[in-house]
């Protein structure tokens, strides 16, 4: 005879078999579930990165740096999109399908952004100076696809006919999970310096290099600071901005803490972004001026110029000790003044062409009736007899050979207020840089070598 509480003892083995069996099935399907999101997670991985190595070869061309940034490279970007993903493999297995589209990407004022692929585009704008990001449409206007402005990489990978297999999917009607993913990495202009593109603690101003176009292209400036007019400013790199930058923050980046003796130069903090202040000093800092010109001295003998790159700064406000970034040049130093100069030893003597162009100059040889006939034509006569006099035809003949400006925008002669002390005397000519930092938002003029991922 059954009993009550037998019967109840089977319902509960009943209960429970059944509830055990749900439990492991929920425990079984939540091992599908985090297998496929790891399956997912690093399908998304291998998108990023081939995203991102797409976009890195969408402008730049590392067998031919001159056509960088001129034509879109169609073939290269599809090539090593898939590459980088391939190496990405997601949970062992290839994705079996992948897609790599060129186009624009428009970012949205309220967050976010839209991908619209590009299949025929081949030039992007060779000139962005003018061009605006401020959704006013049109062709100026780099945030819109009218615009023609090709600056992003979509890829998208899916395993289906190899999908992520199911351990107890079967159960409810399915054997394995089909997964896919993209993403859209984004080259837009140079937001940032390498640490390692900025190595001495100068920054020019805007104001003295652009055209009334606002390019940098015809830098008539050859006098760094102190001056009447703002040309030049040092600076630590130093973002945020704390306050003027020190003295021995300028001397420890000139010679990395090592002392003037070994003038390495460089910076080696965080990058240095665009459109945000930076510390900079407006005041002469003699032991800092005393250590460049040293170190100039150490890199170039006196012989060549000093090329590097300088980030731009903006001076509009007058003097501050913190300025925005909103560029970088490159710059070619030729002749640097001692606090006190003696026209006879500091004037130079040979200069090699900075333009490589091979228009070197030497200086006239006065024991030759040429010589005497050139500083003769610049007002020295008597250059062979007089040491001081010499000195003074060398200069002018060294300025006027490579068209160095002085502070009122002549000749820097002598006449012409020339050879002034605590002075830098640049090549007149500077060009705009590609800096090798992170992609900015902001069109500063330059476009970006290292691309970001946007969605």
């Amino acid at each position: 005879m059954t009993t009550m509480r037998s019967r109840q003892r089977g319902v509960s083995t009943v209960f429970w078999t059944v509830s055990m069996a749900g439990v492991l099935g929920l425990g079984t399907l939540a091992w599908d579930m985090n297998n496929l999101f790891v399956a997912t997670a690093e399908l998304q991985s291998a998108v990023d990165a081939g995203a991102l190595e797409g976009a890195a070869n969408l402008y730049w061309n590392p067998d031919d740096p001159a056509s960088s940034g001129t034509v879109i490279r169609r073939i290269e970007t599809a090539a090593a999109a898939r590459a980088a993903v391939r190496d990405n493999l997601a949970r062992g297995s290839a994705p079996d399908s992948v897609t790599v589209e060129i186009g624009h990407w428009r970012f949205d004022p309220a967050g976010g952004g839209r991908f619209t692929a590009d299949l025929t585009g081949t030039i992007i704008p060779p000139d962005l100076s003018g061009k605006v990001l401020d959704g006013s449409g049109g062709a100026d206007d780099l945030n819109d696809p009218a615009s023609g402005e090709i600056n992003a990489v979509r890829v998208t990978a899916s395993r289906q006919t190899t999908p992520v297999q199911a351990l107890v999917g079967g159960f409810l009607g399915f054997s394995d999970y089909d997964a896919a993913r993209s993403a859209v990495a984004y080259v837009g202009y140079a937001g940032a310096l390498a640490p390692d593109e900025a190595e001495m603690p100068i920054a020019l101003c805007e104001e003295a290099l652009t055209d009334a176009d606002g390019t940098f292209s015809d830098c008539s400036i050859a006098q760094l600071i102190p001056s009447t007019t703002d040309t030049g400013m040092w600076t630590s790199f130093e973002q945020p901005c704390s306050g003027a930058a020190s003295a021995k923050e300028l001397r420890d980046i000139i010679d990395n803490g090592n002392g003037p003796d070994n003038c390495l130069g460089g910076y080696e903090g965080p990058q240095i972004h665009f459109g945000a202040d930076m510390s900079t000093n407006e005041g002469m800092a003699n032991s800092v001026w005393k250590d460049l010109r040293d170190c100039w001295e150490k890199r170039t003998d006196r012989t060549v110029p000093w090329q590097m790159k300088a980030p731009v700064i903006n001076c509009s406000d007058g003097p501050a000790s913190c300025k925005t970034v909103v560029g970088t040049v490159g710059i070619s130093i030729m002749w640097i003044l001692a606090n006190s100069p003696d026209i006879e030893d500091d004037s130079p003597t040979q200069m090699t062409d900075p333009t490589g162009n091979n228009n070197d100059w030497v200086a006239p040889n006065v024991t030759t009736i040429e010589g005497l006939e050139e500083c003769a034509d610049l007002g020295y006569p008597n250059a062979d007899e007089n040491a001081e006099e010499y000195g003074r035809c060398r200069w002018d003949s060294f300025v006027t050979h490579f068209g160095l400006i002085g502070e009122d925008g002549s000749l820097a002669t002598l006449e012409n207020d020339g050879f002034r002390q605590k002075r830098m005397y640049l090549f007149p000519q500077c060009t705009q840089q590609r800096p090798s930092g992170t992609s900015g938002v902001r069109n500063f003029g330059v476009r970006a070598r290292v691309p970001v991922l946007v969605n």
